[in-house]
């Protein structure tokens, strides 16, 4: 099983959210507000502020592959084909916050569904990226095992108040004990 991508044109509309937040950002900090910053306040601001393009980034990215992804025939490890292919979407959480990842998802009655893109883009069951993981491992090297969740608690909420338009995420915590117990992790596909 494996993703074909159509040849798309550069796509204008794709990266134009990250575009204008770094124009915004680039005005800022030629702005008379930004002369009156400490360099603390402008490190803080600019580290904020690129978080947020790279993110937008990475979902014109990820929307970009969705327009690519061609239909393909897909056959399970389990030597059953799933011919009932329709759009579905996962959240990939990474470091500079949460995407959408929209691709197609192959089915058949009885049997777990197929996404090619997944496999494509190397992702696990659960939700966290390479990037966390990695995050993850190093928070749990400093310290106990709780203040690494902690640590990643504070930072995994404030990922999810963004994505979720300022509201809360309750289970984050529990979320972050799976990735850090190596629980619910394999080759997504």
């Amino acid at each position: 099983m494996s993703t074909v991508y159509q040849p798309v044109e550069q796509q204008e509309t794709g990266f134009s959210r990250a575009r204008e937040k770094f124009f915004a950002l680039e005005r800022h900090m030629s702005s008379a507000t930004s002369m009156h910053q400490t360099h603390g306040e402008l490190e803080t601001y600019v580290i904020e502020k690129a978080r947020e393009v790279a993110r937008d980034v990475i979902q014109g990215h990820m929307d970009l592959r969705a327009q690519a992804e061609q239909p393909v025939r897909v056959v399970g490890a389990d030597g059953v084909e799933r011919p009932k292919g329709r759009l579905a979407t996962r959240i990939l959480r990474l470091v500079v916050g949460n995407v959408v990842v929209p691709r197609l998802l192959y089915q058949a009655a009885g049997v777990t569904g197929l996404a090619p893109q997944d496999a494509a883009l190397s992702l696990s069951q659960d939700s966290y990226s390479m990037g966390v993981r990695r995050r993850v491992a190093e928070e749990a090297l400093r310290g106990s095992f709780d203040q690494a969740v902690e640590r990643i608690r504070i930072n995994d909420r404030r990922t999810c108040r963004q994505a979720a338009g300022g509201g809360t995420c309750a289970g984050c915590s529990c979320r972050l004990r799976n990735v850090l117990l190596g629980t619910r992790v394999g080759s997504g596909n």
